[in-house]
């Protein structure tokens, strides 16, 4: 299961200010603030289907060993991001499927940061488009992405942390079920390789209801 939840190396842009899509109601039971001083694992009983409802991440995080933040850490950067998809819990067996996910991620880059370089040549990264605003660069990226397999695994609840189990590998989920809401921590993002500026992975909490 978590070859794709945890291990999910999303090449997406993620920001300063990140948003999710969670419903009124999960956003009462699990605030969006930056994947990991929102979350409080508290465990509960995950059995039974749960669709996803929202992503938490924290754009600081994902940027902090990049190029861009190094030399302009004025930039700002808001992400929206959503998979679509459930996870289901039953008999000692997890079934996650992931049937889609999106980002729409805004760079805006003060011309400061610019230093002689075109607003249309800002971000050399695939997908974006950059177009000048007042003083400012706005550079906008939008990634989705389609359905990948089924994925099941064996589980079992430890305290506050999902265990799951699948082709000899064991990987945690610290977890927290709130009534018909619950909230996975999960993994986004890729390490740069060692030495390297670059993107990294970081903690981002998965909402989920339950149908």
């Amino acid at each position: 299961m978590h070859r794709h939840l945890l291990l999910m190396a999303l090449t997406l842009a993620a920001g300063l200010c990140a948003c999710d899509s969670s419903s009124g109601d999960d956003a009462a039971a699990f605030p969006c603030q930056d994947g990991v001083s929102s979350f409080a694992a508290c465990g509960g009983n995950p059995t039974g289907r749960w669709t996803f409802d929202g992503v938490c991440v924290s754009g600081p995080a994902l940027f902090a060993n990049t190029t861009m933040m190094r030399d302009c850490p004025q930039v700002q950067v808001v992400v929206e991001m959503d998979w679509q998809g459930s996870i289901e819990f039953a008999d000692g067996m997890s079934a996650f499927q992931l049937t889609g996910l999106s980002s729409d991620t805004t760079l805006t880059i003060p011309g400061d940061c610019l230093h002689g370089v075109d607003c249309a040549d800002a971000v050399q990264e695939p997908g974006y488009a950059c177009a000048a605003s007042g003083d400012t660069c706005v550079c906008r990226q939008e990634v989705t992405g389609g359905a990948l397999p089924e994925d099941v695994a064996a589980y079992e609840v430890d305290g506050t942390d999902l265990v799951m189990q699948a082709d000899g590998e064991s990987n945690r989920a610290a977890f927290c079920v709130k009534g018909d809401r619950m909230a996975m921590q999960v993994w986004v993002g890729e390490d740069a390789p060692e030495g390297e500026n670059g993107g990294s992975k970081v903690p981002a909490v998965l909402t989920l209801r339950r149908d």
